[in-house]
């Protein structure tokens, strides 16, 4: 756990280095650092972070289901209180495809695409959620990293009790 976990600090340096340097070279320095105090200072920044982390693992779900062709109602969710954080697990196998696209997912659609928008049109605001959703996304990045090789044949499946997956 401890390895992975700065595995996943490796991949999230990234994130804090690249949006807020592409928002400072297209908006400038002075917007940025008014962004930064403005945005983390907004009760309604810190209810989307909230809901933002429920759709992360929302999306996991989704994608999940959607791409393995699950019934609704396969992945479960939990809470882990020692790292107060949520979770979906899948219970069953899934292709691997299908496990990379529900990995991914979250990371595109609450990381990536508010990130660029933000940076597009000069929302200081949605590019920190982006930022913080792309940094989110790093263990799922890890995870995907960690199965590049895998064959397309072969199907994943989530460990019962801890962060990981078995290859079948």
């Amino acid at each position: 756990m401890l390895a992975a976990n700065l595995y996943g600090l490796l991949i999230a340096i990234p994130f804090f280095v690249v949006w807020p340097a592409l928002y400072g070279a297209v908006w400038g320095l002075e917007k940025l650092l008014d962004a930064l105090l403005t945005t983390f200072q907004s009760w309604l920044f810190l209810v989307l972070l909230i809901l933002g982390m429920a759709a992360h693992e929302g999306l996991h779900a989704i994608g999940w289901q959607i791409f393995g062709r699950l019934p609704w109602g396969t992945v479960k969710f939990g809470f882990h209180l020692k790292t107060l954080t949520p979770y979906a697990h899948c219970p069953v196998p899934l292709p691997i495809r299908a496990y990379r696209l529900g990995g991914l997912l979250p990371g595109v659609a609450l990381g990536l695409l508010p990130a660029a928008l933000g940076v597009i049109t000069g929302s200081g605001a949605w590019m920190l959620y982006g930022m913080l959703f792309s940094v989110a996304a790093s263990g799922d990045l890890l995870s995907l990293w960690l199965l590049r090789r895998v064959p397309s044949d072969k199907f994943v499946e989530d460990h019962p009790s801890r962060v990981g997956c078995y290859v079948r």
